[in-house]
């Protein structure tokens, strides 16, 4: 019963002990508490172990259970007491520490602490709130994961260094908070037994007014060396004024002298005059004029003491509109005869003087003899009227000559035409007369080539800017010469890239006729390899597009000197005269180019071939509706239909040609020798269309033009009247549209070209083979 006793006694002791020791765990959090338990528990497993022991062991030992649980007891007692005395002295300490706890929480200073592995194991409420973080988020975690980059920065070399050496180190540093702020910090590191404490302070606003309490001391320090420079600069023009002053003195007399001799030396007679006409300086020409030796003498004088009355009285109106009126220059010429009666020619210029304020206080005149330079004006005036006289018969004579030789060529090329499709022709025949029909045309090249390096140099050529194709003037260049390229074996490619554009706006005759001077060029003198014809565009300027052409070929290249008088006019390289031409070609070329805004440009060596480069300014087009009409031979009317031709042509192979081209696919034809037979012939006739030749005896073809349009209403509609002329110039197709003509054919032309206006005025429907 004594032992159940003491049991249940040591039990009640120890867990009352064990249940003290628990609520310390809760309320201290301290490992202590874990220990007084770990006792409590080795006493109570020692209390039953040992009579085991001496039960099985040493089972005539005179120990009994009544002493070992008398010994649990007791021990139970012990703890249980003791936990009594050390709760009260745990829990002030622990009051302690949660003061200390709440008091650093509560400062504006962070504050925390660093284990020896770099973790965080405490930090105040201020330490999170300047890391705008939670605590959470940092306790636990080491320096390294909360400040990432942090062991690059002399902070951490502070903080390892207290972490090694135990030494306390005080610095400021500056940090960038998560929020992107940058911040000022006075730190103060100390050891502590589990690591190392950090104490911050932020320095930020006093960081700030130390550097504005900064900025202010070196903005004085400036003001203050300013004023001082100042008055260094004050000091020092004072002192150097009088003397300043006496050399700007001497200075002033130097320059007046200069000016002086510089005004005496002039050819020009220059003087000047106060606002009452008064002489207040004259050069040595004016004195010389007057007969004077001194200056004096002609100051305080006015015109009317020196000049007669009349010439007096011209001067003072002329100088009074100056000095009283608007103050305007005034130049004039003006002839003097002099003692012998020859004339000498002035020019005068008055200009007004004026002071600060825009008062006019005087005049100023210059008088220059231009004798000299009237004469020559006068000689070179007589010169262009010579030039132009020498001009304008030179434009007659080759009007005049186009004209004569464009009249035989028109009949040459014309009936060798229509006598290539005759089908009783052999074939040596028919060769004969192409040879002849392509001298004609080669003929008539040279004849248009010499005209337009007339109208070139007589300044005639004009932009005529238009909207048209260029993918398709591409093609008809290419296709124009390909066959001559594939009979001597050369290889013609035209590269069109995908962003040239299709439609452009420039001189499309002009921009044709460059191509085909450059790559004809080309075709000429390449006997093998190829030739390239390759297009960009760039960026030019005021809206516009640069085109730029290269046709490249593997000739015989041009040599330096050839080079140089490639875009001359009638100028050939060997090579050019070997193969024939007149040399014009580049020349026009080049003159072409220039009037579209641009320039050709040649590299080649001889031997390897050359590459022309042509450039031109040219604006963006729009789409046009694409109308192809293929040339094809007419040979009739469509049943049915009837039309009557009148020709009118002083030359009888012309009539003749025209006759038999109409003619031969059925139009009914009358012919007149002039105008006045013409003008007969259309009263009793009434054709439906007229093709009249502009000079003829009698009366040319423009009177009897003007004639036939005044007469022709006897119809519903008006009959067209077609000029046909050799003429090559512009000026004689706009006076042939003035005279009345409806259209204008150029002598020679080609069969599908008469055709083709006919039939645009009068709906033909032809027949085609």
């Amino acid at each position: 019963m004594l032992i159940i006793t003491i049991l249940a006694v040591s039990a009640i002791f120890q867990f009352s002990a064990a249940f003290l020791a628990l609520r310390l765990v809760k309320v201290t959090r301290k490992a202590v508490s874990w220990i007084v338990i770990s006792c409590a528990l080795f006493i109570m497993g020692v209390r039953r172990i040992i009579p085991i022991y001496y039960i099985f062991y040493k089972p005539d030992s005179f120990i009994t259970d009544t002493y070992f649980e008398i010994f649990g007891l007791i021990l139970s007692l012990l703890i249980f007491f003791g936990m009594l005395y050390i709760r009260p002295m745990l829990l002030e300490r622990e009051l302690a520490e949660e003061r200390y706890h709440n008091l650093l929480d509560n400062m504006r200073e962070g504050y925390h602490v660093i284990d020896r592995n770099w973790r965080y194991i405490y930090m105040n409420n201020a330490t999170a709130i300047f890391d705008k973080r939670n605590k959470q988020e940092m306790l636990g975690h080491t320096i390294m994961e909360v400040l990432p980059g942090i062991q690059d920065t002399e902070l951490y070399t502070a903080l390892k260094l207290c972490m090694e050496n135990r030494i306390p180190r005080y610095m400021e540093n500056e940090f960038k908070i998560p929020d992107g702020d940058r911040r000022y910090f006075d730190l103060s590191i100390q050891p502590v037994p589990d690591g190392i404490s950090v104490l911050f302070f932020d320095i930020t606003e006093r960081k700030k007014a130390e550097n504005e309490l900064e900025k202010y001391r070196k903005h004085l320090e400036e003001l203050v060396k300013e004023r001082t420079a100042e008055l260094e600069k004050i000091n020092s023009d004072m002192q150097i004024e009088m003397s300043e002053r006496k050399r700007m003195e001497e200075e002033i007399t130097r320059k007046s002298n200069m000016y002086r001799t510089l005004i005496d030396a002039m050819p020009d007679e220059i003087y000047a005059k106060d606002s009452e006409n008064k002489y207040i300086m004259a050069n040595s020409k004016v004195l010389s004029s007057f007969g004077f030796k001194e200056f004096h003498e002609i100051i305080g004088k006015t015109d009317f003491d020196l000049l007669p009355q009349k010439a007096a009285m011209a001067s003072y109106a002329e100088e009074n509109t100056i000095l009283r009126a608007r103050g305007q220059i005034i130049n004039f010429e003006m002839p003097v005869s002099d003692s012998d009666g020859n004339i000498h020619w002035y020019a005068v210029t008055k200009i007004p003087m004026k002071d600060k304020n825009g008062q006019i206080t005087g005049l100023v005149g210059i008088k220059r003899d231009i004798t000299d330079f009237k004469e020559a004006e006068d000689n070179l005036e007589k010169s262009r009227e010579a030039a132009e006289t020498a001009n304008r018969a030179k434009s007659t004579f080759l009007s005049s000559m186009s004209h004569e030789i464009r009249t035989p060529l028109n009949a040459i090329m014309g009936f060798s035409e229509l006598m290539l499709h005759d089908e009783n022709l052999t074939k040596d025949q028919k060769d004969w007369i192409g040879t002849i029909n392509r001298s004609g045309e080669h003929l008539l090249a040279l004849i248009n080539d010499i005209l337009e390096i007339s109208r070139i140099e007589a300044r005639r050529i004009t932009f005529n800017p238009s909207n048209f194709n260029l993918h398709s003037m591409l093609k008809e260049i290419e296709a124009m010469f390909k066959s001559k390229a594939k009979e001597k074996n050369v290889s013609l490619i035209v590269e069109i890239p995908d962003d040239l554009p299709k439609f452009i706006e420039t001189d499309e005759k002009k921009i044709r006729q460059i191509f085909i001077n450059i790559v004809g060029n080309a075709v000429k003198f390449t006997e093998k390899g190829s030739i390239i014809l390759k297009l960009i565009t760039t960026k030019g300027k005021n809206g516009k597009m640069n085109l730029i052409a290269r046709v490249t070929d593997t000739g015989p290249g041009i040599a330096d000197k050839d080079i140089k008088i490639l875009f001359q006019m009638f100028a050939q390289t060997e090579a050019g005269i070997k193969e024939g031409g007149t040399g014009l070609g580049l020349a026009i070329s080049q003159q072409y180019a220039k009037i579209m805004g641009g320039y050709i440009t040649v590299e080649s060596e001889p031997g390897k071939g050359a590459c022309f480069t042509i450039t031109v300014e040219i604006l963006p087009g729009y789409e046009l509706k694409e109308t192809n009409h293929p040339e094809r031979r007419v040979i009739g009317l469509k049943q049915g239909e009837s039309y009557k031709v009148l020709v009118a042509d002083d030359r009888e192979g012309n009539r003749k040609l025209l006759q038999e081209m109409l003619l031969s696919v059925g139009f009914k034809v009358e012919v007149a020798e002039d105008g006045l037979e013409a003008i007969k012939k259309f009263k009793s006739w009434l054709p439906d269309i007229v093709l009249m030749d502009m000079r003829m005896p009698v009366m040319d073809g423009y009177d009897a033009t003007r004639a036939i349009k005044t007469m022709n209403t006897t119809k519903d509609k008006k009959i067209p009247i077609i000029a046909v002329t050799a003429s090559a110039f512009q000026e004689d197709r706009l006076k042939a549209l003035e005279a009345g003509a409806d259209a204008y054919l150029r002598k020679p032309f080609k069969k599908h070209e008469v055709f083709e206006c006919i039939e645009s005025f009068l709906g033909v429907q032809y027949v085609y083979e």
